[in-house]
């Protein structure tokens, strides 16, 4: 007799329950502390072991099930909500003057906590401004600049000491103020982050976001013609185009609900605005979709 195909449970169950926090998360009941469970990841180990040792009967089959919904419940349930410890750590503020550019390219890199990323006043003269909470003695923060004229290249950095997404200090928040007096190549590389990016105000050549693991709101500049590509990871995003701004989206979809506004009609393998095609100027939107729910509205 041939032996059953061996069924591998622990990508599936963490799929579903994914899908679950994602549902509770959209329809208001409970807001997802995803930073909080990223702690967890050591469990995954504990998890795929189990189910190597476990897994190739059918008793050992319904134990690893057991154990593993048990873990997931637990840990996002009754652990994760506890882990919202006060703000500790070091405060940095950062900046760089703006001089006489007339256009930088500008990366962020966000490891773990809240993030903010919006435009400075008008009559600032500096290139950006930062306020950065985070635990030095887990946390690396780098900073540089890089070239010169238009070519300039500034990127502010955090990494995690050790292994990978081991998280910092609970409370580890960004703050970051960006130029609006020039035009911008801006690339954000999203961690385990909840994510709050205004780009409204900012005169944008060039956008390239990855979202990395969380909740993110991204409000699209409406200034200047310009390509948005975004990397959904997993959580849910929710992508606003400013109001008069001609689009087209396309989007990849991924696992998870694609949610597109009224504003946007179908054309062929996206979707458009109204005007775009008198509108030369038009915001060109691409899309990956990710394990999650997608807004664009």
């Amino acid at each position: 007799m041939r032996d059953e195909p061996r069924r591998h449970l622990v990508f599936p169950i963490l799929l579903i329950v994914t899908g679950v926090l994602l549902l509770l998360a959209q329809a208001g009941v409970w807001q997802v502390p995803w930073a909080s469970l990223a702690r967890f990841w050591p469990a995954l180990l504990v998890l795929i072991g189990l189910e190597m040792v476990l897994g190739r009967t059918r008793i050992g089959a319904i134990v690893v099930l057991v154990l593993v919904v048990g873990l997931v419940v637990i840990g996002a349930v009754y652990w994760a909500p506890r882990l919202e410890a006060p703000q500790t750590g070091e405060t940095r503020r950062l900046s760089q003057p703006l001089g006489s550019l007339t256009g930088a390219s500008v990366q962020l890199k966000f490891a773990v906590g809240d993030v903010s990323v919006s435009a400075l006043d008008a009559s600032s003269d500096a290139l950006y401004a930062a306020e950065v909470r985070y635990d030095p003695r887990r946390t690396d923060l780098t900073t540089d600049v890089t070239g010169s004229g238009d070519d300039t290249r500034v990127s502010l950095r955090s990494s995690e000491k050790g292994m990978a997404w081991t998280p910092g200090v609970p409370g580890a928040r960004w703050d970051v103020r960006l130029s609006r007096r020039i035009p911008l190549r801006l690339d954000i590389q999203g961690g385990v982050n909840e994510a709050r990016y205004d780009l409204a105000g900012l005169r944008l050549s060039r956008l390239d976001v990855n979202v990395g693991v969380g909740q993110t709101s991204l409000v699209l500049s409406g200034l200047g013609a310009y390509e948005a590509n975004i990397d959904c990871g997993v959580g849910q995003l929710t992508v606003d185009v400013p109001a008069g701004v001609e689009a087209r989206l396309h989007v990849n979809t991924g696992l998870g609900a694609v949610n597109v506004g009224p504003r946007f009609r179908p054309d062929g393998d996206g979707w458009v605005t109204e005007g775009y095609e008198a509108n030369a100027g038009a915001l060109k939107i691409d899309i990956d979709g990710g394990v999650g729910a997608l807004t664009v509205r």
